[in-house]
């Protein structure tokens, strides 16, 4: 999660079923909380990042070109 002054905060999430190579979060994350999507194994709690708003998909990633379906 990435607080109010670009913080990163890490939490435990509880993660649903997969959908393609997809996962749901059931619980831990609220739905107007900025989290992050790349770059995630450089992150530390309390670290300063500088946040980019992710372009809207227009394919689910599971169905985007070039994309093997798990296990291929």
């Amino acid at each position: 999660m990435v607080g109010p002054d670009n913080t990163v905060h890490i939490r435990n999430v509880t993660l649903g079923p997969e959908i393609g190579s997809d996962w749901i979060i059931t619980s831990g994350v609220d739905p107007n909380e900025r989290v992050v999507t790349e770059g995630i194994l450089k992150l530390r709690d309390g670290m300063q990042v500088l946040p980019q708003q992710a372009p809207p998909e227009t394919t689910s990633p599971s169905q985007a070109p070039g994309r093997m379906p798990k296990g291929k």
